[in-house]
């Protein structure tokens, strides 16, 4: 279930696996929609009446603080039943510019998601423990070539591809 700490963490992270957007209706100015990644290249968008109604207070004032905005050439996207939205972006500061990151990771999680890969049977794939599997999602674990290893077994992915990845992020550590 979605909670209000949950949206704003996901609505903060919009390069994330699990990335989440508001949008507003292009023929209803009141009605808002939340869609997210339902992986293997689906969105899935709901009026935002779905979710507890502090997630929609919380979305409102982030709009109404210009936290979130709508670019000045956006272009609306098809939500299904004739209807369309226009999804809001995040305002980016110096200090939130962190979000935009590139993760290790995060190419994982995608796969993990696509391929409807619980946790534990990715965790087992790469032979982490819980606690190094949570440290691997926030890109704080130590890369190991065993691990790029796994990571190339389990995904099919090249090793050089998991290879290259960790040199992109060693250099933004590096920053």
């Amino acid at each position: 279930m979605l909670t209000q700490e949950s949206f704003i963490k996901r609505i903060k992270q919009p390069n994330s696996p699990s990335w989440l957007h508001v949008g507003v209706d292009t023929q209803d100015e009141n009605q808002l929609y939340i869609a997210v990644n339902g992986g293997m290249n689906n969105i899935n968008c709901a009026p935002i009446e779905s979710y507890l109604t502090e997630i929609k207070a919380c979305a409102v004032a982030m709009i109404d603080e210009g936290e979130l905005f709508i670019t000045k050439n956006a272009k609306p996207l098809r939500i299904g039943q004739g209807r369309s939205a226009y999804f809001y972006t995040l305002k980016t500061t110096s200090e939130s510019s962190h979000t935009f990151r590139f993760s290790f990771a995060n190419l994982f999680v995608k796969w993990q998601i696509t391929h409807d890969v619980s946790d534990i049977s990715a965790q087992d794939m790469l032979d982490l423990t819980t606690d190094e599997f949570c440290q691997f999602k926030k890109d704080e674990l130590d890369i190991s070539e065993m691990l790029i290893n796994k990571l190339h077994q389990s995904t099919g992915f090249s090793k050089q591809l998991w290879l290259n990845c960790l040199v992109k992020h060693k250099k933004l550590d590096q920053k």
